[in-house]
């Protein structure tokens, strides 16, 4: 909310782009939590998953930014 106040449209970005990931890593956990091969190597599994939910969920958040009409990429924040 502070950076829509002072006009500041990084900040105000970083801030939708990471509650975007806060709400949507819990599906690509989910679904990675389904492949077989990551329960044999737990310890090696666990960066994996969360390199791979922080790089899928930053990069459905950031997609519409981009591929969007800017008046779309408006009005989602």
């Amino acid at each position: 909310m502070i950076g829509f106040a002072l006009e500041w449209p990084q900040v105000a970005g970083l801030g939708s782009v990471s509650y975007f990931i806060y709400l949507w890593h819990i599906f690509v956990v989910m679904l990675l939590h389904k492949v077989p091969l990551l329960h044999q190597h737990a310890v090696a599994a666990i960066p994996l998953v969360f390199g791979t939910a922080l790089a899928v969920s930053a990069l459905a958040a950031l997609a519409p930014r981009r591929l969007a009409p800017p008046r779309f990429a408006q009005w989602i924040g």
